[in-house]
Parts: structure tokens; sequence; C-alpha cells
């Protein structure tokens, strides 16, 4: 409490229960609250294996009543986010603010490593939800399969899995964690870029790969924000329909024109993204809430006592 009393805001990222003891003495203290959007109930019901309606219906209304409900704004990373909270009964303001690009994402020189091989990269966490095997398959079914090399960049449960079945498939696979300068350099040197994640409330592993100058294949289902991103429907594909993902794939790999086309796409469009207008957006946002209270707290009439009623 005495933490939440020495703040003029308080700003809540994630809807756990330091969160909410959080609002709840805020709210008691007439600290204003903004609460960002950054978990996805399915995320969570993904690596817990329930994936039943009610449970994701259950989930949204705990957040919404005991953490954007309360709040006096809510950020939202995308608008696909933004909807999302909508369609769950958010009625409090909500500003789309994307995390925003960092900028040494932009600073790298494309470049090829190898002129016998093809470069597929994909980052993220290893888990069921980011469907990471849709991409070893469509390798081993690709036309270029003895010169695809996929690089699966993270860490996650269904790591040793991923591997047995690169193994299996013998597609040539790297799967692991990699260091900040081996992802820099990893989205440098990629032919493509593949995200095949149905849960996304941003994608910014896609946004990073798109800033890089990255071609991207991202999978255009109506459960995530990777749609928002798609910059031409060459650079998309569809869960749904099977071999698609290999079909352009192979399209892609076979047209250098359509992945330079792609790349400039990506980039003009990451340059919309930058870290440094997210920062000045949430920045601007802080002084609006704190405005409007400020004009709030100077409108209520005073009592005898001399306090605001």
């Amino acid at each position: 409490q005495r933490v939440v009393a020495d703040c003029d805001l308080i700003h809540v990222q994630y809807p756990f229960l330091l969160a909410h003891q959080a609002i709840r003495v805020a709210r008691r203290l007439g600290k204003p609250v903004i609460s960002s959007f950054h978990v996805q109930p399915e995320n969570i019901q993904r690596n817990l294996r329930l994936n039943q309606a009610f449970v994701t219906r259950s989930l949204y209304r705990l957040f919404v009543s005991q953490f954007y409900q309360p709040s006096d704004q809510v950020i939202a990373p995308s608008e696909f986010a933004k909807k999302l909270l909508i369609q769950h009964g958010v009625s409090r303001p909500i500003d789309v603010l994307s995390n925003g690009i960092t900028a040494n994402f932009f600073t790298g020189n494309r470049r090829q490593t190898r002129s016998d091989q093809f470069q597929i990269l994909s980052v993220g966490r290893l888990a069921q939800e980011k469907q990471q095997p849709l991409i070893l398959e469509a390798a081993a079914q690709s036309q270029y399969r003895d010169k695809i090399h996929v690089t699966l960049a993270g860490t996650g449960p269904t790591s040793a899995h991923l591997k047995r079945l690169a193994a299996n498939l013998g597609v040539s696979a790297t799967i692991g964690r990699v260091t900040d300068e081996q992802l820099k350099d990893l989205y440098e040197t990629a032919d493509v870029f593949v995200q095949c994640s149905r849960v996304e409330l941003e994608g910014m592993s896609a946004l990073e790969a798109m800033a890089a100058g990255c071609p991207t294949l991202l999978n255009r289902t109506e459960t995530s924000a990777l749609s928002e991103l798609i910059q031409d429907p060459v650079g998309a594909f569809t869960d749904e329909a099977p071999n698609r993902l290999t079909q352009k794939l192979d399209a892609l790999l076979s047209n250098p024109g359509a992945r330079q086309f792609l790349a400039d796409q990506n980039r003009a469009f990451a340059l919309t993204r930058r870290h440094e207008a997210s920062a000045a957006q949430l920045a601007n946002l802080y002084r609006r809430v704190l405005g409007d209270k400020s004009k709030f707290e100077a409108e209520q009439p005073m009592t005898d006592a001399g306090h605001a009623s």
C-alpha cells in the first residue's frame, strides 16, 4: 500500500495476483490505473491442455471483471487484441499501442550464407499453440527438401518432440535457444521467416523479422493478430488447408523477386511499429490519464470540510 500511495499512476502489465492486489489498493487510494493486455487466455489453456470453450469464456470473464473493467484505461497491442477485449465485455477506453520494434533490428544488412541451401527460420516459444511441426512437415514435403535447413529458435515444452520429428522426417534442422547476437544474424540470413501460431496478440518475432527485411509466410487465422501483419497474399497461408504451407513455401523459394518484394513491403510496414514511437505514445497516454484525473478532481464540489466530495 505504501508503494502505491507514492505513485501518481499504476500500470499493470500481467493479470495475476500481485496485479489484482495493486488494482484494489489503487482504487481505494484514488490512483488511476492502466492495464495492458499481454496474456491471451488461449495461451494458458493450450499449455495446460484445457482447450474447452467454457474454460476460455471463464478466463476472459475473470480477466475482464478483475483487471480490465476496474482500470481507467486499457492498452491492447493490436486491433485484433482490442476487438477481443470488446467482444468479451470490456467497456473501458482501449488504446492500441504496439510493443514496438527496437532499432537494432532495422540496422542489419541482408546477406546470403550459402547459395546451395535455403534457410527457413521461425522464432518463438516451442509450444503447442505455435504449431512448429507444420514447418518441419512443409520442409519434408517441399520440392527443395534436400536444400532446406530449418531453424526453430526458442525454448519450450515441445523442444524434444520437435527434434525427434525433424529426425524422423529427415529434415535438416537446428532447434533450441539462441543468443541475441545469433538471433540478429538469423534474421539477416533467413530466406523465409515462417510463423504458424494460432494464438498471437501482436506477433513480435514476425515484426522483428519484417524489420530486418525478411520475406515472411504468416498463418492467416481469425484467432491471431498475425493476419494484421500480412502485406500481400503471397506471404500468407492458412493451416486449415492441407499442404498449403508447402505450396506457398515452394512458390517463394522458386521466386527471388517475390521474396524481395515481400522483404521491401515488410520493412516499410515495420517502420510504423518502431519502439521510439510506441514509447512516445505511451508517455502521451500517461499524461492524458493523469490529466483526466486532475480535471475530475478539480470539478468535484467542495464539502464544508474542504475536501472534494
